[in-house]
């Protein structure tokens, strides 16, 4: 049996690598080429989006997906301009004709800063029961807080949530707010 003679191969490679790199390079590209991505091109949200946030191309990601039967499916990030979120958008989320609406839709809901005197692990999207405390009793001021940003530091937690507009003047006057975890 005749031996291979590997030092003739690893030279060649050295001595021809950048054609050989070129060649697999144009074969990819090729291969894409003859192979488009099949599938519904379909928008999904890469980030938590609050309801009634002006919907921006950068929350979103073009992808191909099969196996969708809904028609309403929105597959063009320029048909999201001048849009709001209808609702709370999850990351994740594919992207529908019933999630966005006209930007002349009023807002009902207002952000607010909170400072919790304890740290606690929130993440944006979190949905939270929102408590004044006072030294005889605790009173429930917002059921639907949603969370958009949260921090942590030296003394304690700083969130900013979405609160209805309505709740927002309870919310605004309470002096020590306490927080109950609905859902993450």
């Amino acid at each position: 049996m005749r031996k291979i003679n590997t030092r003739g191969i690893s030279r060649f490679i050295i001595q021809y690598r950048n054609i050989l790199i070129a060649l697999g390079a144009s074969i990819v590209v090729w291969n894409i080429t003859s192979n488009p991505p099949s599938g519904q091109l379909v928008l999904i949200s890469n980030q938590f989006i609050p309801a009634g946030t002006k919907l921006n191309p950068s929350y979103f990601s073009e992808v191909h997906i099969n196996g969708f039967e809904k028609e309403n499916l929105v597959g063009d990030i320029a048909s999201t301009q001048n849009k709001t979120a209808s609702s709370d958008l999850q990351a994740g989320t594919v992207m529908s004709q019933e999630l966005i609406s006209p930007s002349q839709v009023p807002n009902n809901r207002v952000d607010v800063f909170i400072a919790l005197e304890q740290q606690i692990q929130i993440n944006p999207g979190d949905k939270l029961h929102l408590w004044n405390v006072d030294e005889s009793f605790s009173r429930l001021v917002s059921q639907d807080a949603v969370v958009r940003r949260s921090g942590a530091n030296n003394y304690g937690t700083e969130l900013v949530v979405s609160v209805p507009l309505v709740d927002e003047y309870q919310v605004m006057q309470s002096q020590n707010i306490q927080v109950t975890q609905v859902s993450n």
